[in-house]
């Protein structure tokens, strides 16, 4: 099935994504979304549940972030000159879900710096 994802990023809240995607049910209670970007050369795999959150990005480098509040959080980049693992402290992580939209609010620090990442990701059934 396709819904429409707009993706915000960052502070300024800039589009990053604003398409539509696959999606598929994801366990008992997830979605996953497939956020296809052809133009950036790259995709992104959210898989969205209702304490957690995994987030594959397919671009110059592999890069899985695991978004688990109440447990360990972390990231992995993956290069050709080998991999790179850091724990993130976890700020804020909301899922709204309604019966034709979802909304996800994502707040995060990587462990030891003071630079936050912010995404809002809103998906929604495309308009007939």
């Amino acid at each position: 099935m396709k819904k429409q994802v707009k993706l915000l990023e960052g502070q300024n809240r800039n589009i990053a994504f604003d398409h539509m995607a696959e999606a598929e049910k994801a366990g008992k209670d997830g979605i996953e979304l497939i956020l296809e970007q052809p133009e950036r050369s790259g995709r992104e795999i959210w898989q969205i549940f209702e304490h957690s959150c995994r987030i594959l990005s397919f671009y110059e480098s592999e890069v899985e972030v695991i978004i688990r509040p109440a447990m360990k959080s972390r990231v992995k980049i993956r290069t050709e000159f080998g991999d790179l693992e850091n724990e993130l402290e976890v700020l804020e992580y909301s899922r709204i879900c309604s019966e034709n939209e979802l909304q996800v609010i994502l707040r995060y620090r990587l462990k030891g710096t003071d630079e936050e990442l912010f995404f809002e990701l809103t998906a929604s059934d495309p308009k007939s």
